[in-house]
């Protein structure tokens, strides 16, 4: 009886390194399609992070704000603009006694959400009301 034998290698190979996966750069709706529930929360989340930094830092609040507009989320902030009952929420009265001011939005106490045209969130506002004499 012959016996061969075969050159045993006792060296440990390494597996080959797993590749990192390409991040996927689709638009949120191709990412989820048919999906509103994530992207909804995701949405939520952004908007409780934005009402968080809106006067701690407003770099990054603006960055994002325009970050979110690329995803058909519009952010509003009235300030200046005259007040709709229908489009604002009325939040506190501003007295003035310029005429000029009276029914304008004074300041955006929580910025407006909007989604594809759909409102989110109303902004709720502080408005200019002229004194009475």
């Amino acid at each position: 009886m012959v016996r061969i034998s075969w050159p045993i290698s006792r060296k440990k190979r390494e597996a080959p390194p797993i590749p990192e996966p390409e991040p996927d750069t689709r638009p949120v709706e191709m990412l989820q399609p048919g999906d509103p529930t994530e992207r909804a929360a995701l949405i939520e989340a952004c908007v409780a992070v934005l009402d968080q930094i809106r006067e701690t830092d407003p770099v990054v609040w603006r960055r994002l704000g325009r970050d979110l507009e690329k995803a058909a989320v519009t952010v509003i902030v009235p300030d200046g603009q005259p007040f709709d009952g229908q489009e604002h929420l009325l939040v506190e009265s501003v007295p003035t006694d310029d005429p000029d001011l009276d029914g304008t939005i004074a300041a955006t106490e929580v910025v407006g959400v909007t989604y594809r045209g759909r409102t989110l969130r109303l902004p709720h506002v502080h408005v200019y009301e002229r004194r009475t004499p």
